[in-house]
């Protein structure tokens, strides 16, 4: 059968990502979440967090909201009403967000591109692991997605030739650490050849 329209919300703000758990939905519209009852359509609360968003991702009872100014913001959502629990600055956010295993991934925006990376697994402790350690917009920074397998390839190269980068080695061993710690797989190639990267891509599959 096709899907069909069951209710509409109108939002002033417009609706710009959405997440549902246990029949509420969660909504970015405009600088606030918005919680939605599916059923009735009642507006639940709108709690105004400063910043255009610009992402939102859940994990578990815990959503995460990223704004345009690159500031992430963690929101327990397991009551009646959503809490804040803490805020973190991001010099290289701001675009969408996708958190996995305790890590939440940041696009950034502009020239600069790629992701930056916070350890997640406290929601009232954010912390940076990583700033993106792209120099220009050239590679993928529009999202990130899971597959459900808890294998990870991570891979981190920072003898270029002709731009040498500083901190990849460094950040992709602290990722991989941390993916660890949350129970995934991983495999972990450091300064490797683009061979060993397309080998190490086809057997990730």
């Amino acid at each position: 059968s096709h899907p069909v329209t069951q209710r509409t919300v109108a939002l002033p703000d417009g609706a710009r990502h959405v997440e549902v758990l246990d029949g509420v939905a969660f909504v970015a519209s405009g600088t606030a979440v918005v919680a939605i009852e599916l059923v009735s359509g009642d507006v639940l609360q709108t709690l105004d967090l400063g910043g255009a968003l610009t992402g939102l991702a859940r994990e578990g009872e815990t959503l995460f909201a990223m704004d345009k100014a690159g500031t992430l913001t963690a929101l327990d959502i397991s009551g009646v009403q959503m809490v804040a629990l803490d805020t973190l600055a991001v010099a290289d956010g701001g675009g969408e967000v996708f958190v996995g295993g305790g890590i939440a991934y940041l696009a950034a925006q502009g020239a600069r591109g790629g992701f930056a990376t916070v350890d997640v697994s406290d929601p009232g402790d954010l912390t940076l692991i990583s700033n993106s350690d792209v120099a220009a917009g050239f590679r993928p920074d529009l999202a990130v997605a899971a597959d459900g397998s808890a294998h990870a390839l991570v891979i981190g190269n920072a003898s270029y030739a002709s731009a040498p980068l500083i901190n990849s080695a460094n950040d992709a061993t602290a990722v991989a650490k941390v993916l660890e710690r949350a129970g995934f797989k991983v495999d972990l190639k450091v300064n490797a050849s683009q061979k060993q990267m397309q080998d190490a891509v086809t057997a990730f599959g």
